[in-house]
């Protein structure tokens, strides 16, 4: 949709004004729409939300302070989601600087995800690559793209350097990924590791399994089929 406000493509209100136009006269196809919506975002936040508290709670607070109790690590991955959700809520309201979210999720995305890719790539051909690399390669890649976004970016169209008047997100991504691999590289032929490390099949890691209450599966349920009962329920004046 063109928003001749800001003179721009605004992707963010075709689906709503799909839904207005073509789908609100119908009522029952309304109804579907919602819950499938309702259980796209259910199922997005709960997977984005319990992953996040994972991380958190078995890769820095078990690590950390040690913690075996699975009962307090249980309960201290309850108080990670909770942190999330707050984060999340002062964050929602500054998206409304944005001209599209996708934009906003890809730019910040760059932080991360190059240097995932390289430190996966290199670790995965290159046995003697150290283990330090994976953390490196995530600081470089943190660094080298927030250079290139409002630092050496601006300098290098400045002075023509690049071959347009910005640098998109994806080429400093791109950017980004060769920095790291490289860094990866040097690293690699400079400190090696003396002995390979050992396959992946060779690796007995035994499965971490956090025992939550027994409720939890009634919740889960709720969740996911709240909204195709929502559906049910509303849709059946649609029939008659």
């Amino acid at each position: 949709m063109f928003n001749s406000a800001t003179n721009e493509y605004d992707y963010d209100r075709a689906f709503p004004v799909l839904v207005r136009n073509l789908i609100k006269p119908y009522p029952m196809i309304s109804w579907f729409i919602l819950a499938a919506l309702s259980g796209a975002v259910i199922s997005s936040l709960a997977s984005m939300l319990n992953s996040a508290s994972t991380l958190a709670t078995m890769d820095l607070y078990a690590k950390v302070t040690h913690e075996k109790d699975q009962n307090k690590l249980v309960m201290v991955g309850r108080v990670f989601v909770v942190l999330f959700v707050l984060l999340s809520a002062l964050v929602a309201p500054s998206l409304d600087n944005f001209t599209s979210i996708f934009t906003y999720i890809q730019e910040f995305q760059g932080f991360i995800s190059p240097g995932i890719l390289a430190v996966f790539l290199l670790g995965f051909f290159s046995p003697r690559t150290p283990k330090y690399y994976g953390t490196l390669g995530i600081i470089v890649n943190v660094i080298a793209y927030g250079a290139f976004k409002w630092f050496l970016g601006p300098i290098m169209v400045e002075n023509g350097w690049w071959y347009a008047d910005q640098i998109a997100f994806l080429d400093r991504m791109a950017l980004c990924f060769f920095i790291v691999l490289l860094t990866g590289l040097v690293v690699t032929l400079v400190n090696p590791l003396k002995t390979p490390g050992p396959d992946a099949s060779e690796r007995e890691d035994e499965p971490r399994i956090i025992q939550g209450r027994p409720d939890r599966g009634r919740v889960n349920y709720l969740g996911d089929h709240g909204p195709l009962l929502l559906f049910l329920v509303n849709s059946g004046g649609s029939f008659r």
